[in-house]
């Protein structure tokens, strides 16, 4: 499901500095919503590894940024990333 251009900006822009906390060649591509509108993909890239991210859409608006946070960088690990030294910790 397509969101928004002007939708589109405000999550890149809320998301894209809680990414680069994690590793600042982490690298915020696009963000989508599946077809139920639950669940918004986030697609990063750090080199040549894409990566998709899930956030949970219905929830997502009201998330205080450290909850966010905390799970992306779930995600991150889960997935052995090579992050940052100075990553926050999950």
């Amino acid at each position: 499901m397509d969101l928004s251009t002007e939708r589109k900006r405000s999550i890149r822009k809320r998301l894209e500095p809680l990414l680069a906390e994690f590793d600042p060649e982490l690298k915020f591509i696009t963000v989508f919503l599946d077809s139920g509108r639950k669940n918004l993909a986030l697609v990063a890239q750090k080199d040549d590894h894409p990566l998709m991210l899930r956030l949970d859409f219905l929830r997502y608006v009201s998330m205080p940024d450290d909850e966010i946070r905390q799970t992306l960088g779930e995600q991150l690990r889960r997935r052995k990333l090579k992050l940052s030294p100075s990553a926050p910790a999950s």
